[in-house]
């Protein structure tokens, strides 16, 4: 739908309304589809918002294993950066 349209529908102004469709895009939420002349903006399909948080899900879990080894080598650092802050 056009921005007027959607803005009318949420009884909110178009700023408005603009405001709230790039949050939502910068969430991938929400998307601007160009049709003619005019953009219209339409809600993500849910399949690939779900595909989307299934990647995200597997590059956090990528990061966690990465994390937990060397945890115990940061943690050290981490005691000996603090003993040298007692002998200031």
């Amino acid at each position: 739908a056009s921005m007027q349209v959607l803005a009318r529908r949420a009884n909110i102004d178009r700023g408005t309304a603009y405001h709230v469709a790039k949050t939502l895009g910068e969430k991938s939420l929400f998307a601007q589809v160009t049709d003619g002349v005019r953009p219209l903006f339409r809600a993500t399909p849910p399949r690939e918002f779900h595909q989307r948080l299934e990647r995200q899900h597997i590059e956090l879990e990528r990061q966690l294993i990465a994390l937990q080894t060397v945890l115990v080598d940061l943690e050290e650092l981490y005691a000996i950066g603090d003993l040298s802050k007692e002998a200031l």
